[in-house]
């Protein structure tokens, strides 16, 4: 995570761009996790509920 920030950082010019860059691929990340955990909350209440 912290070689990406530095791979980005320079685009950007300022640090509201690097903050809103961070924010993005945090928001991303937590999207990911987020269906990720949806998923195999699926798979294990399934076999539960059979």
């Amino acid at each position: 995570m912290r070689f990406m920030v530095l791979a980005i950082d320079p685009l950007a010019q300022n640090g509201l761009a690097t903050l809103n860059t961070t924010t993005l691929i945090l928001a991303l990340v937590i999207t990911l996790l987020a269906s990720y955990g949806i998923a195999s909350n699926e798979i294990t209440i399934t076999p539960k509920e059979c």
